[in-house]
């Protein structure tokens, strides 16, 4: 088998292309979690936004109740009116701004694909 240059290039734009998916995921939940602690700030305490959780054992890669990422925190009784009401939007919210990075690659990945397009 020949290595030749076509070759090289796919292989390391398939490689690229990996990268940019896994970064792009990654990113993802770090901006849904931000976006979650932006949306309840100073009506929290005790906040803890981790933006990846890494799975701990092999079966748990498969385990669709393992969360990718999470915001939890503690509030004042009180506030809860407003708690409520941020419920309402923020995962909506959230969704679509982690839909960005993603998009952001779709975008660029079909760009990438017509510009090599001999017509």
């Amino acid at each position: 088998m020949k290595i030749t240059k076509q070759k090289v290039e796919k292989l390391a734009l398939i490689i690229i292309i990996i990268f940019a998916v896994l970064g792009s995921a990654v990113s993802s939940i770090a901006i849904h979690e931000y976006s979650h602690a932006q949306d309840y700030q100073g009506l929290t305490k005790n906040e803890e936004v981790c933006a990846l959780v890494l799975p701990e054992t092999p079966s748990d890669l498969l385990n669709a109740k393992q969360p990718a990422g999470y915001f939890s925190f503690d509030y004042n009784p009180e506030d809860i009116k407003e708690i409520n009401r941020i419920d309402k939007y923020t995962e909506k919210k959230a969704y679509s701004l982690s839909a960005l990075p993603i998009a952001l690659l779709a975008i660029s990945v079909l760009a990438l694909i017509i510009a090599k397009t001999e017509f």
